[in-house]
């Protein structure tokens, strides 16, 4: 889906503002697996989908591991700043989520983007 989403929003760039704007008010929305697809479908928008990014970001702190992790790639396919609309909230993840894998992607989005030393998470393993 995410990629016939970013073929799409290529193709007509038109309807790429109805369609985020539509997409994010699904992101908060509904059962855990309608949430990542519409968290996926707004990443594919890359920087397109920055003004967007402020409804992604919240689904950071959901409750399901999968809708975290969904949020933080689409994060990360908007680039640094996507990242930057994110950076507290994934510092916090990476001292203290509960899911190994949500603190090793948290970690990982934040040095990958050299802003890790921001939050003191240099050194952390």
């Amino acid at each position: 889906m995410a990629t016939y989403a970013a073929h799409y929003f290529q193709t007509f760039p038109q309807a790429l503002t109805e369609a985020l704007t539509e997409m994010s008010s699904h992101v908060g929305e509904g059962d855990p697996q309608r949430r990542c697809r519409a968290i996926e479908a707004t990443g594919a928008a890359r920087e397109a989908a920055l003004p967007f990014l402020d409804a992604v970001a919240g689904c950071l702190e959901d409750e399901n591991v999968a809708v975290r992790l969904a949020s933080m790639e689409a994060l990360h396919c908007a680039g640094k700043r996507g990242v930057r609309k994110g950076d507290k909230t994934l510092a916090k993840l990476a001292k203290t989520d509960p899911d190994s894998q949500v603190r090793r992607e948290a970690l990982g989005l934040l040095r990958h983007y050299m802003i890790a030393g921001k939050f003191g998470l240099d050194s952390v393993f």
